[in-house]
């Protein structure tokens, strides 16, 4: 039986985005910020190879406490890639595979009583994920988000459909090995595997396999299909979107040009420091990493 408290992520690298950089960043928050920061990363042979690549054993021993391998979910989605357009600010855009098809399959995989799923984009600069591990609840989430000009997301991002339910986050789950918990995750795979039907019954928008509709839906039905606080965390996530763009990093704080919505040519600069960051522009991070990485290091005396 597991014992120990933990955080998992999946990453796994395309010709696009370098995950398994982003998961050498985002592990190196936890162990700066987090007192339960044990960090299980899920992949691919050929990702972890890369990642080999880029940072010594040694270094990764320290920051990457177990090492899940798993087959290459690319080659199992076959001819549907799951392709998302992605911006990196407001000028450029690209395209590349979203593989978040096995994230539902974390409670089987992570080797921890208590756990925080976190994707690889979510900078924990702070301890307030600790206090989640202490929460008397088999599973939590994300339901109220602002991004870093302090306005509330768009429409899309608070409700599956203008007169459906309230959407809850992805990004950070907390969860724990309870019988309960196993439901919630099994649940999820079952509205995975009915996309399209429950596509229809929500009527969120065609297109991405999202697992926040996935979450969402299933908290629906567990919920007993009635607007509830089940499973929600009560603290705010902070975001950042993806025509945002990280343009410094100086001593642990994040300079950042915050895109106007309405206005694309207007930007707010933002200095971020001590609140925990869901940066969507996942580019923007990698093109400071090499800074992010040489301040962490040097902090957990790497």
């Amino acid at each position: 039986m597991p014992q120990d408290n933990g955080l998992c992520a999946f990453a796994y690298n395309n010709d696009q985005i370098n995950y398994v950089e982003l998961a050498y960043v985002c592990a190196l928050h936890a162990k700066a910020h987090l007192k339960n920061n044990k960090f299980c990363l899920i992949t691919d042979d050929g990702s972890l190879s890369y990642m080999k690549q880029l940072y010594s054993p040694k270094k990764l021993e320290k920051v990457l406490d177990v090492v899940m391998i798993t087959d290459d979910p690319l080659e199992e989605m076959g001819d549907e890639k799951n392709i998302r357009q992605h911006f990196d600010s407001p000028w450029t855009e690209f395209k590349a595979p979203f593989i978040n098809n096995n994230k539902h399959e974390v409670f089987t995989i992570t080797p921890f009583k208590k756990t925080i799923l976190i994707d690889l984009d979510y900078l924990a600069m702070s301890n307030m994920l600790d206090t989640f591990f202490e929460l008397d609840t088999p599973v939590g989430m994300f339901v109220n988000a602002k991004n870093v000009r302090g306005n509330n997301p768009l429409w899309k991002e608070i409700w599956l459909h203008n007169a459906g339910i309230k959407m809850k986050w992805s990004t950070v789950i907390a969860f724990d090995q309870s019988e309960e918990a196993k439901t919630f995750f099994d649940m999820w795979e079952y509205v995975k595997e009915n996309y399209n039907y429950f596509k229809f019954l929500y009527g969120f928008p065609k297109g991405l396999y999202r697992t926040d509709y996935c979450v969402s839906i299933a908290s629906h039905i567990m919920s007993d299909s009635k607007e509830s606080n089940w499973y929600n965390f009560n603290e705010r996530m902070y975001f950042s979107d993806q025509k945002d763009e990280i343009y410094d990093f100086n001593d642990g704080v994040y300079s950042i040009m915050a895109n106007d919505q309405k206005e694309n040519w207007k930007d707010i600069p933002v200095a971020w420091k001590n609140v925990d960051l869901h940066m969507m522009n996942k580019r923007s991070i990698s093109r400071i990493a090499h800074k992010v990485i040489e301040y962490y290091e040097k902090e957990l005396n790497l």
